[in-house]
């Protein structure tokens, strides 16, 4: 079963970014909005953003969302290009 949360301690986070190679780019962002399913689009951005390595905090509340996280820098482009896909938060800057 997949699970959709973060299962590493502090400890094992630390050694897994010990051992990438590629740098990482810190973003941090939010855009109110009113969104109807927060609970399903929170399960769509972390399966998404998971698969890019996308680490931090993002918060999805039905008034929007607010993200402080680090994705690794050959994965921007891939984040960015997902991240406009969703209607309520294309053209976040």
């Amino acid at each position: 079963m997949y699970s959709l949360r973060n299962n590493l301690n502090a400890t094992e986070a630390k050694a897994k970014l010990a051992q990438e190679t590629d740098p990482r780019r810190t973003l941090s962002f939010y855009r109110y909005v009113h969104l109807e399913n927060p609970e399903m689009l929170r399960d769509e951005l972390f399966k998404a953003w998971n698969e890019l390595g996308v680490l931090g905090r993002i918060y999805v509340a039905h008034e929007g969302i607010n993200a402080q996280l680090s994705v690794p820098e050959p994965k921007l482009e891939s984040f960015r290009a997902h991240l406009e896909s969703v209607p309520a938060f294309s053209g976040v800057p």
